[in-house]
This record gives C-alpha cells, structure tokens and sequence, in this order.
C-alpha cells in the first residue's frame, strides 16, 4: 500500500486545515439531515475535495455514526474502505459526462441496493459534466421520497470550476463548501508526524522544501516523500534531485545573463532542453521573472530559488514585468527553436531598453556639462532603432525660461466715451442684420 493511500484521512478528524466545513458537516450528519439536499465541494487541485466527499458518503451511510463521525466498523463502513460499497458511486465525470450515463445512472436508482441502504453518487470532476447530463440531474435532485424530506436522489459534487456549474444544479445543493489549500506550515509537520510513523531520517528544511515546491498538494508530498527516503532519507540533496530543483537554478542564471552573454544563455538553454520540456523551461523562467520580482518589491525570501542568483536577477527591477508579460504569452505547444528565437528576442528587447537608457543618461549630462546651454559638441545616434538623436535639439526643462509678455495699462473710460463706442456698436450691428435680411432675396 502506498503511502499516500495509507495516510488518507478517514474520518472528518484526520481532515487538515478544513476546521469550518467539517464542523458543519458533522452537525448535518448528526442530526439527521444528510439526504435533504446534495453537496457541492470546491476548491482548487489537489487540496482534498473528493477525500472530503468520501468521509461524508461514509457518515451518511454509517450503521453507527458517533457525533457525525463514521464508526469504521460497521459493514458499510470496511465495504467503503474496501471499495465494494453497493450504496455508493463514485464517478468520473472527466469520462463520463453524456446525458446517457446520467441515464444510466438513474436506471440504478429505481433498484435498492442489496444491503437495503440509500445510494449515494460522488461526481469526480463534476464541472465536466454535458448540459443534457446536469438537465437530467434536475428532476431526481429535486423530487422528495413520499412521507419524507429526504430527495430522491443525492449528490455530491466535486469541482475545481464551480462557476461552471448550472444555478439550477448549486440551488439544489447546501452552500458550497470551499476547501482550502493547506498552509505549508500544517503540511510540512504532517509530512514530519508520516517520517515519525515510517522511521524516516529527515531535518525540517527539508519537509519545508516539499511542501513548497508540490505547491502544498498533500497526495505529491507524501509521495516525495515515500520516493526520496529509499535513496538516504529527506534530505535536501535528495529532495532537489527528486524534484528538479536545479532547473530553477539554471533558469536564474539564463536570466541573469540574457542581455550580457546571448551565446552563453542558449548554449545553457539547450543544455536544459536535454532534460526539461520546452513547456517546462517557459513556465520555470515566468515563475524565476515572478520570483525575483517580489524579491525587488521586498515580499520576502524565495526558499525554492538560489538567493544569490534571485537577488542579481531583481536589480533589474520593472523590467522583470516585460520578461513575465513575454513568457505569459508563450506559443501553445513550443518546440525547441521556438524557446531558442524567444530567448533571442527577450535578449534583444533588453539590451535596446539598455542602450536606450544610456543614450538618454549621456545626453542629460552632455548639457549639464556644456559651457554654452544648448550647445552641445557630439551628437548621439540609437544604432539599434535608427533614430538619429540632435543634441542640439535637447534642452533641459529648467533651463526654458517663461516669456514674459507685458501689457500696457489701459486708461479708464469716461462716461461720455462709453456712451459713444456703445451707439457706434449697435449702429453696425443694425446695418449687418439689415444686410442679412437683404441677402435673402
């Protein structure tokens, strides 16, 4: 038995980091309400959705259930850890999404199982489900047994896109439960509690060091785990080997000498390409471009990355977001050649942005230090753009002076030279309408 199914949490207690869902959970199985709605959990890769639904579907169907907790020995219990439940389905709804599997689905809801239990439907990757299939949901999830609340039918979905589900179909189900990726503290000492339990020699900066790089998937973890203790135990040595962790490495230093050395950066390019996929290197460098980022923004170390080499990499500063704004628009399905021409492009960009900059510095203290303001001995010209800069033509802002434009004071008007420009104004304006109506005709 793997380590991953081994340590599978089978009781609402052995769940990580999900303290509000199950206490909630437990109150509906405790009181009896479990079969007046279905279920809907969300939450994204890897963080326990479907570990969670299956704990329910063992409460709601446990012979003696202990405070909304199953018993796990009662018959129903061992056949759902055993797999051969006839009350509950489990169902992959990545390959089983069409209207007429739901049908068949609900052909087998019209027979009681043999134990004489109610039935219990878990769809897996519940997102993926047809629109005819979620319609044909609609009438069971709805429709109540008679003398009962209880529905016909009840579901438990899991999904890492419920805003893909129908309103029709999450108005059937109780709020949705939203479960949490675990903190990477609460995974790393749960990983050190298996290596207490397995015998496992380890030192904690290496636990930290899985649960970050498996961006706390608890099932890749504990899998890293069973992998690396075979070959010395978690070490970190062996938890970078394992998991590839020199990549991150070699994408550093790529980065750090794209615009300095664009023979060296496709030589180690290629080098990776031996044993990375062109996919992989594109996403490594816009995570390494995002890491250094923060880095510059002061957010804190990256434990997964050289520090040396991240740090070398954030002097570059706002630049980094032309890097990420680059490889975010990656080809769909990159070759070789397409990394290559990129990595190329990349290292062109910057080195323009360089020499730009520097144009720009030395023509600022060209007229800073020029005994004449404006006239300036040596003119600079952007070989990679072709714009020939003048100057001459380049003044710096303090150095404008404001034009000073003088008005001469006006004499103030009598009262007899007012009436007079006053008469002269209506005199033209009458003759002009007068002109405008002979225009006319």
């Amino acid at each position: 038995m793997g380590l991953d199914t081994k340590y599978r949490p089978q009781r609402f207690a052995d769940v990580l980091g999900q303290e509000s869902s199950v206490r909630v959970l437990k109150q509906i199985v405790s009181q009896g309400l479990g079969f007046r709605q279905s279920y809907l959990f969300a939450g994204p890769f890897g963080c326990g959705k479907t570990t969670l639904g299956r704990i329910l579907a063992k409460s709601l169907l446990c012979e003696n259930p202990n405070q909304g907790e199953p018993c796990l020995e009662c018959s129903s219990c061992r056949d759902m850890d055993a797999g051969a439940s006839d009350s509950f389905v489990e169902v992959d709804a990545a390959t089983n999404s069409g209207k007429a599997n739901i049908q068949d689905i609900l052909e087998d809801l019209q027979y009681q199982s043999f134990s004489g239990r109610r039935k219990l439907y878990l769809f897996d990757e519940a997102h993926q489900l047809s629109t005819d299939a979620l319609d044909a949901l609609l009438l069971p999830l709805e429709q109540s047994l008679p003398d009962s609340q209880d529905k016909r039918m009840v579901c438990i979905f899991c999904t890492t896109e419920p805003e893909k589900m129908r309103a029709t179909i999450l108005s059937r189900c109780a709020p949705v439960f939203r479960v949490k990726p675990l903190s990477f503290d609460v995974l790393s000492n749960h990983l050190a509690s298996i290596c207490q339990k397995e015998g496992f020699p380890y030192d904690q900066e290496s636990l930290d060091l899985i649960a970050r790089a498996t961006e706390v998937h608890v099932r890749d973890a504990i899998k890293t785990l069973e992998c690396c203790a075979p070959i010395g135990g978690i070490t970190k040595e062996n938890v970078s080997g394992y998991l590839k962790l020199d990549v991150n490495t070699n994408c550093l230093k790529l980065l750090n000498q794209l615009d300095t050395s664009l023979k060296d950066s496709l030589a180690l390019a290629e080098l990776m390409l031996t044993e990375n996929s062109s996919g992989t290197i594109y996403q490594k460098m816009l995570d390494a471009s995002m890491a250094a980022y923060r880095v510059h923004l002061g957010m804190g170390s990256e434990p997964l990355w050289d520090s040396g080499l991240l740090k070398h990499l954030s002097e570059k500063g706002v630049s980094l977001l032309k890097y990420v704004d680059f490889l975010t628009d990656r080809p769909v399905r990159p070759t070789k050649n397409m990394l290559l021409c990129d990595l190329a492009h990349m290292a062109k960009q910057e080195m323009r942005a360089v020499r730009e900059i520097t144009i720009v510095k030395e023509t600022e203290n060209s007229v800073n230090n020029s005994p004449t303001p404006g006239k300036i001995s040596v003119d600079t010209v952007s070989e990679d753009s072709g714009i020939y800069i003048d100057s001459r033509a380049v003044k710096r802002k303090s150095e404008v002076e404001p034009v000073k434009i003088e008005v001469a004071p006006h004499a103030p008007l009598d009262k007899e030279t007012f009436v007079s420009l006053l008469r002269r104004a209506m005199q033209e304006s009458r003759g002009q309408k007068r002109r405008s109506n002979l225009d006319r005709y």
